[in-house]
């Protein structure tokens, strides 16, 4: 099992928004908005399927962790 670490894109954000939801219930984020200026949006990518998600952004000098969410089924391999 390959797991490629890739930027966000627009086309990822349905897949992002089901594995929050199902792990943490309806999370707002607007990942468009969050994909500019100092934030910055991972995705784990398996068989062209998204299977993770990790954001946060630039305070100062310091990176600031806003979210990291896994599907169930990728825990505990490293991923997050």
């Amino acid at each position: 099992m390959e797991i490629n670490i890739v930027d966000y894109k627009p086309e990822y954000l349905s897949q992002i928004e089901t594995i929050h939801k199902n792990q943490w219930g309806n999370v707002e984020n607007d990942y468009e908005i969050a994909s500019q200026n100092d934030n910055f949006i991972k995705v784990a990518i398996c068989n062209n399927k998204v299977v993770g998600e990790g954001s946060g952004r630039i305070i100062g000098d310091s990176f600031h962790i806003t979210s990291i969410v896994i599907a169930p089924e990728f825990q505990y391999q490293g991923i997050g």
